[in-house]
């Protein structure tokens, strides 16, 4: 009878929401942040969400994060919740980084710098025009 319970409570676990499961496990973490020792479960974790723990804890640490264990393993639990099961397009790192100059370069325009922008950006004169007058 005792299995039968176990059962039952875990067939409510399974038809819960996925948010509620979600935020149940993070709070769970928020107040007991060894609950999940990631590095217990991280190898029946997908590859690429292991990475991407790896990647979230790299990043606090060296941010001098207190327990970026923890807060990494938080983070990658609230990321499946967001994104988990849809196919997501990143896009490189160094496309990000062009919008993010474009939006500089748009900042620092003051109606006549093209030379000094193009200089600062190492990119032509013609380049900074069609940017800031939005050609390209």
């Amino acid at each position: 009878m005792g299995q039968r319970f176990i059962y039952e409570a875990d067939s409510e676990v399974l038809i819960m929401k996925r948010d509620d499961k979600i935020q149940i496990a993070v709070q769970a973490l928020k107040e007991n942040p060894e609950l999940l020792n990631f590095n217990d479960v991280r190898d029946s974790w997908p590859k690429l969400l292991r990475e991407i723990q790896t990647l979230i804890s790299t990043i606090l640490e060296k941010e001098s994060v207190v327990d970026s264990s923890a807060l990494s393993s938080r983070l990658t639990l609230e990321l499946t919740s967001y994104i988990g099961g849809m196919y997501v397009y990143l896009p490189q790192g160094d496309k990000v980084c062009e919008r993010i100059a474009r939006q500089l370069m748009k900042k620092e325009f003051n109606g006549r710098n093209y030379f000094e922008i193009s200089r600062k950006y190492k990119i032509s004169e013609q380049s900074v025009r069609a940017i800031i007058h939005d050609r390209c």
